[in-house]
């Protein structure tokens, strides 16, 4: 089973970028569509009875409105599957930050006969993101260095 969360304030391409890359694997999951708590609500228990794969496309949910989308059996069911959470690496209890980072490249410039060097942007992928404070201030340092 595989449960994504989309946050994020209205118009920004959430349900776009589920359309492009979730529509044939994953249940969508949004209050557009569904238009009452109950309802979404009962979709979210069949997704996780029938261990389908679901999105959550959601404006800016809080911390306690994220943790229903989080199954609290979570442990248990992945015991039940011969996983053990507290052993699973970083990346996989806390997800995958993405980000653009920019990096100094080295080159020959043909016209000068010289080596020059140039400032690129590349995706950089962190596999250990921090928690608590220290997310907070990892996230305030990206956004400061924008």
């Amino acid at each position: 089973m595989q449960a994504i969360i989309f946050i994020g304030i209205q118009a920004t391409g959430k349900s776009t970028f589920y359309v492009r890359n979730f529509l044939n694997s994953h249940v969508r999951i949004s209050m557009d569509l569904l238009n009452t708590r109950n309802k979404e609500n009962s979709w979210l228990e069949t997704c996780f009875k029938s261990h389908q794969r679901f999105v959550v496309d959601n404006t800016n949910p809080t911390k306690e409105e994220r943790a229903k989308y989080i199954n609290s059996d979570k442990n248990e069911l992945l015991f039940q599957r011969g996983i053990n959470f507290n052993e699973l690496p970083k990346w996989q209890k806390r997800g995958v930050g993405l980000f653009w980072e920019e990096y100094e490249k080295a080159g020959w410039n043909p016209k000068l006969q010289r080596e020059e060097k140039s400032l690129k942007q590349r995706i950089k992928v962190d596999l250990e993101l921090p928690m608590k404070d220290e997310y907070n201030f990892f996230i305030k340092n990206i956004l400061e260095n924008k």
